[in-house]
């Protein structure tokens, strides 16, 4: 009978801390214990050359073995976590890290908890459901030498940039050479197009001969190969606001004005700057570049309709903007910010890209909100069918007090006397005319009811069924039973007293 008192895992789990912690302090970090140890090893300080970054992470270490046998044909290492382990280091700020260690070898392998999350959400969607543990799986690559070491010091870095760049400028000096190669004067020209026009460019290869980082940067993530360097460097552009304000005085008609437009410089070069409103809520997406041409300054102004919404007269604002422009003629532009201004003639497009139906209905909309009181705002998306017909029945109202329709299809709820009424008419082929008063009554506008008071609707039209099946129909009701009988060819008007015209009078 066995009398040992300390069971071999715990013996190799002591010996895994140990071997880890000399590891880590090897490669310069300082480690240190939790207290109280609620499930994480170590808590690891981060120094870089003797000093203190001032970053910390955690480390939680797992011994086993067998290392090289957990390895996958795809170059992972898969190993079994609780899925409560992984829930609450989850929750972390700070980053904590997964350390595979084998006793035999004296080597592990290493994850950031918030990796080996995200390669399950992504793969096994369900594993937080799970109700004790899941497989996670760690990049075999990511080892524990130096290489493999200074590789998650950059992985931590990533994770905790804004704390490490916070106050700090970024400065970055090149050297660069273009060799008179094919792939050299390639990268020449698409260098030079970005000085000169703004031009977002790639540099690699040979063309970077030195590359130095601001101090803290190099901290973190250099000693970097340069052969394997990649520069990327985006569209030029600035961050600031510049108010402009466009006039154009079309070839025939009088000028259309949009004053104080929102803008940012987009691409910024030493023969080409472009502004754009594209980060604004405005309907029409403008794009207008300013280029060098010897001695003289081109303009070029490109706009398109983003959407329509908004309140009634400032989408017809930009209408009639759009109008002037479909004439062609001359385009002034003034920069608020340096009061300077430019100028450029431009020729009519193919087509006009306003459809006329909707600014038809965007103008009734002007007037109708100017005389009702009644603010409205057009959807993004338009004006609907259903609405297009209620502006135009709202503007003939506010403009006229009469509303006329013809050859329109409408019910009558009757019962008992008033059926047997339309029932004569109906066998002498006469029309059905009628007279109805309401003392109040309504139009309902992009969800809206807008009041129009007081109406007096007359209709004239005919019985859709036959006399026939009419008679039959009322012969099977009450007195009390309603029977809904459908008009059609109906023609009418509704005269609505409120709206009427002083001099109005009706025949």
């Amino acid at each position: 009978m066995s009398n040992r008192r300390s069971s071999l895992q715990l013996e190799q789990e002591k010996k895994s801390r140990l071997q880890l912690e000399e590891c880590l302090t090897d490669f310069g970090w300082h480690l240190a214990s939790p207290n109280p140890d609620l499930g994480e090893d170590f808590i690891v300080e981060i120094y870089h050359q003797g000093q203190n970054t001032g970053v910390t992470f955690y480390i939680q270490e797992k011994s086993v073995i067998n290392l090289e046998k957990r390895k996958t044909k795809d170059d992972q290492l898969v190993y079994t976590l609780k899925v409560k382990d992984l829930k609450h280091w989850d929750k972390f700020t700070l980053p904590v890290v997964i350390v595979v260690w084998d006793v035999n070898l004296r080597d592990g392998k290493w994850g950031l908890v918030k990796d080996l999350i995200s390669y399950l959400n992504q793969n096994n969607p369900k594993w937080r459901k799970n109700k004790e543990n899941t497989q996670v799986y760690i990049p075999w690559k990511n080892g524990t030498d130096n290489e493999g070491l200074k590789r998650l010091k950059v992985e931590i870095g990533k994770r905790v940039y804004p704390l490490i760049s916070f106050g700090k400028d970024l400065s970055i000096n090149m050297k660069l050479s273009f060799p008179r190669t094919p792939d050299g004067m390639k990268l020449k020209q698409a260098f030079d197009l970005h000085i000169k026009e703004g031009e977002s460019v790639t540099l690699k290869g040979d063309v970077i001969q030195e590359l130095k980082f601001s101090d803290w940067w190099e901290t973190w993530f250099g000693g970097f190969d340069l052969k394997e360097a990649e520069i990327y460097i985006s569209e030029s552009a600035q961050d600031r606001q510049v108010p402009i304000s466009l006039s154009i005085i079309p070839a025939k008609g009088k000028t259309v004005s949009l004053s104080n437009l929102e803008f940012k410089p987009v691409r910024v070069g030493t023969e080409l700057i472009k502004f754009s409103n594209e980060h604004t809520l405005c309907p029409l997406l403008f794009t207008f570049s300013m280029r060098k041409v010897e001695n003289s300054i081109q303009g070029n102004l490109i706009y398109t309709i983003r959407h329509v919404g908004g309140k009634p007269h400032e989408i017809m604002e930009f209408l009639n903007f759009g109008k002037a422009m479909a004439l062609g003629g001359k385009l002034q532009v003034e920069f608020h910010d340096t009061n300077q201004s430019t100028s450029a003639s431009f020729p009519p497009p193919d087509h006009d890209p306003i459809d006329s139906a909707f600014y038809e209905l965007v103008q009734k909309l002007c007037v109708i909100q100017d005389k009702t009181g009644h603010f409205f705002r057009i959807p993004n998306e338009g004006i609907s069918r259903k609405d297009a017909e209620s502006i135009r029945e709202l503007f003939e109202v506010v403009e006229n007090g009469i509303v006329y329709y013809k050859d329109m299809v409408m019910s009558l709820g009757l019962k008992g006397e008033g059926l047997k009424m339309l029932l004569d008419l109906h066998k002498q082929e006469k029309p059905v005319h009628l007279t109805l008063t309401t003392p109040g009554s309504y139009i309902e506008l992009f969800g809206d009811k807008i009041e129009t008071g007081s109406m007096i609707r007359e209709v004239t039209g005919f019985i859709e069924m036959s006399a026939n099946e009419l008679e039959a129909t009322i012969s099977t009701l009450t007195s009390e039973d309603i029977f809904d009988v459908k008009l059609i060819n109906v023609n009418g008007t509704e005269t609505l007293s409120d709206w009427l015209p002083k001099n109005f009078v009706n025949d």
